[in-house]
């Protein structure tokens, strides 16, 4: 890895594949390397609090949320590198939410870098493309950070649209060093990529059947979060990959459109109430 840290933390990957859901747009050129077709800006590390707080590492977690909430040393760098995969094109109107609500979500209120964002969708969510995504993380990444990729397309037993293959997904994110995969699947069949995904190089979480709903709980949408955090979890007010399952687990929506309470996973190192993706603070 190109970058220097002193100690180190149990690595691992989370997974999180995402088909044929809502998603938000924000496009990636051709080559894979993460361009927005539209400016965004990196805001401040998310806070409920009048008064900045220090990020004495500047990964965008605040030293207070390691040392307290997370159990990160607040002098490593956990950053966080984010895939967001869209490919149902039949749906462009699909894109703002597949695509742009996440990634503005993960720079405003998640304190990522833009650059640390790439998106694929429709036409340019392909094999190639999502390779060379992986490969250009794999590049960065090390043991102590974070990857999150979510997936939204069609689906089948074997992989999903744009020619992937589970197998080769597989492969790919064994390239990745880190302290946790999460990957999201959102797809008809998604079911089956739990027992090729579930285990690689580093830890890995992975979640079938569940998509725009997942980003929704983990503080895009503080009616999932609130209730995620206080009903099914520890009440701190921030979420942990492990709230956010349970929620989704467990909760059923209201009639007449019951979504919730059909997602699988796979947390074969037990670490998912370890991990957060941000340090976003549910507003009390």
């Amino acid at each position: 890895m190109s970058k220097f840290r002193i100690g180190c933390l149990t690595a691992g990957i989370i997974i999180l594949l995402s088909v044929g859901a809502v998603f938000a747009a924000v496009n990636i050129g051709g080559n894979g390397n993460g361009s927005a077709s539209e400016p965004l800006s990196s805001s401040s590390i998310s806070t409920s609090f009048s008064i900045p707080l220090i990020d004495s590492d500047n990964d965008g977690f605040s030293d207070w949320f390691e040392e307290n909430i997370a159990g990160y040393d607040p002098n490593i760098p956990n950053d966080r590198y984010i895939i967001l995969y869209f490919r149902i094109l039949e749906d462009p109107g699909s894109i703002p939410y597949a695509i742009e609500k996440p990634t503005k979500f993960f720079i405003k209120k998640g304190g990522v870098p833009l650059e640390n964002i790439i998106t694929l969708a429709q036409e340019e969510a392909y094999d190639t493309n999502l390779q060379n995504a992986i490969e250009q993380i794999a590049e960065k990444s090390d043991k102590n950070d974070i990857v999150f990729l979510k997936i939204g397309t069609h689906g089948t037993s074997g992989g999903f649209s744009g020619n992937v293959k589970y197998t080769l997904l597989d492969e790919w994110l064994d390239q990745i060093e880190a302290k946790v995969v999460i990957v999201v699947i959102m797809a008809c069949h998604s079911e089956a990529a739990l027992p090729i995904l579930k285990e690689g190089g580093c830890p890995r979480i992975v979640y079938a059947h569940t998509s725009g709903e997942f980003i929704g709980t983990l503080g895009n949408d503080l009616r999932y979060s609130a209730i995620a955090d206080g009903q099914y979890g520890n009440g701190d007010g921030y979420v942990s990959i492990k709230e956010v399952e349970s929620y989704l687990t467990f909760h059923i929506a209201p009639a007449p459109k019951p979504t919730w309470g059909f997602i699988q996973g796979t947390d074969t190192s037990n670490i998912a109430d370890q991990i957060y993706l941000t340090d976003y603070k549910i507003p009390s």
